[in-house]
Formats: structure tokens, C-alpha cells, sequence
């Protein structure tokens, strides 16, 4: 079933694969890369009051869940069904899974811009460039902690974090399933409007992926509720980007320290 899956995640990327001959695409895609990235590390300075309440009312759902992971976590793995379940298992999981998500969603790019479908193109180049963001920054956030996962170990302690490293092993924190999954939903939603029709179905995937995790002993809860935090933001910032980017200006300048170049965006 999950060979299958990929095949059908990959068959729009080899139908789409023909538009990366048109002059200056990929030079798109990756100005994009780089511009959504920037956006993005700029966030702090464009973020208004009702921004910080979110990441306030995100931040303590977080502590509550650090409080309490061991039990949360045990109850849900030992007695859920809705995480072991079929929709749970072949579609709330590939959800989050960018093996899935990624080649999917550039190849749904692709094809709008070989097709010249300029609505599936936005939509599909804002998922790409969220899931981007959110698989970079789960990434930093994985190396920097090293935390176990509850499947590594004898015994379950979910306080156990490593150094800061590059060693590909005991990276719980935060959940990159969950974090693909949020973002996608976010992206999504904001691309076509935020019509409740397209995010009810996608927030309902993404959290159920979330609660997967948790069930397959593959995370803790504050993994996944950081993982969440993470995708939504990527979201925004992918969906931003793509907003604003006609004001964005590359510039000559001559100052006190002779010519140089000025990248400027402008504010939403």
C-alpha cells in the first residue's frame, strides 16, 4: 500500500519534470527557496501583538505538555486505536511524511507551471517552500537537543536530551512528522483563503498525524505540540513570501563604505 502511495506522490513530478525546460524556472524556484528562507528570519521584527499572544498561548501548551509527557504519552500509547487505524496509518502518516509531501507538492508545482495553471502553482509552491522551511528548522532544533525517543528506551524517561551535535540519532524533539503535517495544513489554508472547507479536512489530518506519533511510540506530546508550533509558522512565512515578494527590490547603493547591493522587502 505504501509503494503505491509513493508512486502516486511521484507521478506529477515526472509529468511536471518536462516544465524545468522553460527559461528561468528553476532560477524561480530557487529565488523562492532563498526569499521564503529570508522572510522568514525576519519574522521577529514583523510580528505584531496578536503574534506574540499565539506563540504566548503556543508556548504554554508546550510547558504543560514538558509537565506531563510521561504520562500523556503512556496513556496514549497504551490504550489508542484512533492512532493504529487505517486512515491514521495511510493517510495521517504520509501526511506529515516528506517523502510523501515534498515530491508530491513539487511535482503539483511543476506541472501547474507546465500546464499554465497559475492557481495550482501558488498553492502548490507555497506548500513546497512551508515544508522547506519546516524541515529545515525541526532539523536544527533536532541536533541542537537530542532528545530519546520513547521507543529507545528500556525505560521511559522522557527528560532525556543529549549536546548539541550532528549525530543522526536520538532527534524526538521536535516532531518533523507533525511539523510537515502543520505546515502543509497552513499553507494550504492560507493559499485558497483560509476557506474552512480546505483547513477543517487538513487541520483534522495534521493532528491526527501529530496523535499518531504519540501512539506509535515515536514521540513525546511536547514533541508534537512544538512540531505544530514550527509547521504553523512555516506556513505563514511560505504564504507571506509569496505575497509580498512583487514589492521585494534589488538594489544599487553607494554609502560610507563605497557601492554596494540592498535587498529590500517591503512590509505586509
Amino acid at each position: 500500500m505504501r509503494n503505491w502511495l509513493i508512486l502516486l506522490c511521484l507521478f506529477p513530478l515526472g509529468l511536471g519534470a518536462q516544465s524545468l525546460a522553460k527559461p528561468g524556472l528553476a532560477g524561480q524556484l530557487w529565488q523562492d527557496t532563498r526569499g521564503t528562507l529570508i522572510y522568514a528570519l525576519q519574522s521577529p521584527g514583523r510580528a505584531t501583538a496578536s503574534d506574540w499572544v499565539g506563540f504566548g498561548l503556543g508556548s504554554a501548551a508546550l510547558a504543560l505538555a514538558f509537565s506531563q509527557d510521561g504520562d500523556w504519552q503512556a496513556k496514549i500509547a497504551s490504550h489508542d486505536r484512533l492512532g493504529k487505524g487505517f486512515v491514521a496509518t495511510y493517510l495521517a502518516e504520509p501526511f506529515g511524511n516528506d517523502l510523501y509531501t515534498m515530491p508530491l507538492s513539487l511535482g503539483i508545482y511543476l506541472l501547474g507551471n507546465y500546464i499554465g495553471a497559475e492557481p495550482l502553482t501558488e498553492i502548490a509552491g507555497t506548500a513546497f517552500q512551508a515544508l522547506l522551511l519546516s524541515g529545515g528548522a525541526t532539523l536544527v532544533f533536532k541536533l541542537a537537543f537530542h532528545r530519546e525517543r520513547p521507543a529507545e528506551q528500556a525505560e521511559s524517561d522522557p527528560y532525556a536530551f543529549g549536546r548539541p551535535s550532528l549525530r543522526r540519532k536520538h532527534l524526538s524533539f521536535p516532531s518533523g512528522h507533525t511539523a510537515g503535517a502543520f505546515s502543509l495544513a497552513t499553507a494550504i489554508t492560507l493559499a485558497t483563503e483560509g476557506k474552512w472547507y480546505v483547513a477543517l479536512p487538513l487541520y483534522g489530518l495534521a493532528s491526527l498525524s501529530a496523535w499518531q506519533r504519540i501512539s506509535e511510540n515515536r514521540h513525546w506530546p511536547s514533541d508534537v505540540v512544538a512540531g505544530a508550533m514550527i509547521g504553523v509558522w512555516a506556513g505563514f512565512q511560505a504564504h507571506g513570501w509569496r505575497q509580498n515578494k512583487k514589492s521585494s527590490r534589488l538594489g544599487f547603493f553607494i554609502g560610507g563604505q563605497g557601492p554596494g547591493l540592498q535587498w529590500q522587502l517591503d512590509q505586509p
